[in-house]
């Protein structure tokens, strides 16, 4: 009689640092293509159908042959690198503007050390990152059993698509007054370099042999479809990688001399205006009356209605008396106290 089975231990994703979650995942996406699409054949009827659909291009990527490594490449690299820029831009908002926010890079600022330490120690510590991060992928790769030299490009272009959207997260921290309204502008930018790839991708040229394509002009306003370009395991094609480094290292330089022209705390786009600097009540009897600007009713500043549909007065119909002023015609300084409005 078998013995009873042994509890399933935990997943793997759910147990492992962050590295080693994409090792694995490179590892099982390279088994899983293998048992699925175990030949050619197979693969190539998927990647004709892929050219045909602008739809699955938009999802997917471009395809760039029939070999299993670049079919890999062609399933995942467009997921890694996505996850790759949200990682950067949450970490340097972290880093520069909620440390701003909460006042601690004041308190830092108030020390011997320069101005400039924390956004140093913030681009050292998003580049060792994304050093580990192509480590993991390459390694899970090789792992999985694709060639050592495509895997190095893959991880390569994931960890240069991390390091530009690292220096987009800093610029975004320089504009905005919040931490909150700087990641929704680097998650922004994430998500319409995704869309321009996508894009780029559905409006590609596909190559006579019908299992590869080139990508049409939008991909490459995206730190996204730039590093697909790579074509790893097939061309390995390393000059892309200059452009997520460079875009990276110009964006720094930007950081650094906006950093000079602004206090510890402000932004450069103003804040807006919300319910802390609403003014408050007017006080006395003009409260009732609509505040000092006016009564709520018909004609008053506060009647939310069009002049057009203000009733008519009519002569002879008001009772009015002659000389008389209505306790909301009188000016605000007769009804408020001073510095009121």
């Amino acid at each position: 009689m078998d013995s009873p089975a042994a509890p399933a231990a935990p997943g793997p994703l759910a147990t492992f640092p962050l590295d080693r979650r994409h090792r694995t995942a490179g590892v099982l996406s390279a088994t899983a293509v293998a048992d699925t699409y175990g030949d050619d054949v197979g693969r190539a009827g998927i990647i004709r159908l892929a050219v045909a659909n602008p739809a699955i291009l938009m999802l997917r990527g471009l395809p760039q042959g029939t070999r299993l490594d670049a079919f890999v490449f062609f399933q995942i690299f467009r997921f890694l690198a996505l996850m790759a820029g949200l990682m950067n831009t949450f970490l340097a908002v972290r880093q520069r503007r909620a440390e701003e926010e909460s006042g601690r890079a004041e308190l830092l600022a108030a020390t011997s050390a320069s101005r400039n330490v924390p956004t140093i120690a913030t681009l050292v510590h998003g580049s060792v990152a994304n050093l580990v991060l192509c480590a993991a992928v390459a390694a899970g790769f090789t792992a999985g059993g694709l060639d050592p030299a495509g895997s190095l490009i893959a991880g390569a272009a994931v960890a240069a698509t991390g390091l530009a959207f690292l220096g987009f997260g800093l610029l975004a921290a320089q504009f905005m007054r919040s931490g909150r309204g700087a990641n929704a502008v680097s998650t922004s930018a994430v998500v319409l370099s995704y869309l321009l790839r996508g894009l780029g991708d559905a409006l590609g040229t596909p190559q006579p042999d019908g299992v590869r394509m080139s990508a049409a002009w939008p991909s490459w306003f995206s730190p996204i479809g730039w590093h697909q370009q790579t074509a790893a395991y097939t061309a390995n094609n390393p000059a892309p990688l200059l452009q997520g480094v460079g875009f990276a290292a110009v964006g720094s330089a930007v950081v650094f001399a906006l950093q000079s022209h602004r206090d510890s705390g402000a932004s450069l786009l103003p804040e807006r205006a919300g319910r802390k600097d609403a003014p408050g009540p007017c006080p006395g009897p003009s409260a009732w009356l609509g505040g000092c600007n006016g009564p709520p009713w018909p004609g008053g500043a506060l009647d939310p209605r069009p002049p057009a549909s203000w009733p008519v007065p009519w002569p002879g119909l008001s009772n009015r008396r002659p000389g008389q002023i209505r306790p909301w015609e009188k000016p605000c300084e007769a009804l408020c106290p001073p510095g009121t409005s």
